[in-house]
């Protein structure tokens, strides 16, 4: 594809279809000589790089899938958004966290450290549950845990593991093959709804028994009567 790009002429570089670009393309594949080839073109602008599709930036998507070099480049920008929200609200550390992308996270790790005047990282941003990027982190590396806001002592950490009803996936035209794990679900729940599957059975053989025995003593009854006016 690059050599097919690098052929190609009077292609618009910067074009947008409904946001999204050749950097969304690039940061949902992990792309860097697409990425160098359009800085190549000029296009080192933030208000390129920064453009959302259905509210998700490239920078989104490369936190997302774990390209980290991706996150890198686009960390660079002066004026690149650092702390833009999808439509869950979630940060580009937040994705990062929920698919614990540690080589992400070592990046944004980095970049908190060394500012350099640069933008503010919220690492206690919170999405659309009211989770941060803590909540979903469920790797091992304790000096991302202590980055995050883990107030375990790092002796004692442990991996931990949520549970959320909202499934962050990225948007639709983008998303191939990549599918987010699904939270795991409370087995309590999964459970419960077994007992009750069970009950209701129970309830159900019960009420049938119970049918068969009313109609019994019915039938009874009615010969007896009958057995009776023949008597008479």
């Amino acid at each position: 594809m690059i050599s097919t790009l690098k052929k190609a002429q009077n292609l618009t570089w910067n074009a947008k279809v409904k946001g999204y670009t050749l950097a969304h393309l690039a940061a949902d594949k992990g792309d860097t000589e697409l990425f160098q080839l359009m800085e190549s073109k000029g296009l080192k602008t933030s208000s390129f790089f920064d453009s959302k599709y259905e509210k998700w930036s490239p920078l989104h998507l490369a936190a997302y899938h774990g390209n980290h070099q991706i996150v890198k480049k686009l960390l660079l920008l002066p004026k690149i958004t650092l702390n833009a929200r999808t439509d869950e609200r979630a940060t580009p550390l937040i994705l990062a966290a929920y698919k614990s992308r540690d080589n992400v996270l070592k990046v944004f790790l980095d970049y908190k450290e060394n500012p350099q005047g640069r933008k503010k990282l919220q690492v206690g941003a919170k999405d659309i549950a009211d989770k941060k990027a803590i909540d979903y982190y469920q790797g091992n590396d304790q000096q991302i845990k202590r980055f995050l806001g883990s107030k375990t002592p790092l002796k004692t950490i442990k991996t931990k593991k949520t549970t959320t009803s909202q499934t962050v996936l990225p948007p639709s035209s983008t998303h191939t093959q990549d599918v987010p794990e699904v939270v795991t679900e409370n087995p309590s729940t999964e459970n419960g709804k077994h007992t009750l599957l069970k009950n209701t059975t129970k309830r159900i053989t019960n009420f049938q028994l119970f049918i068969i025995l009313v109609g019994c003593v019915f039938f009874v009854t009615i010969m007896s009567l009958s057995v009776k006016r023949r008597r008479f």
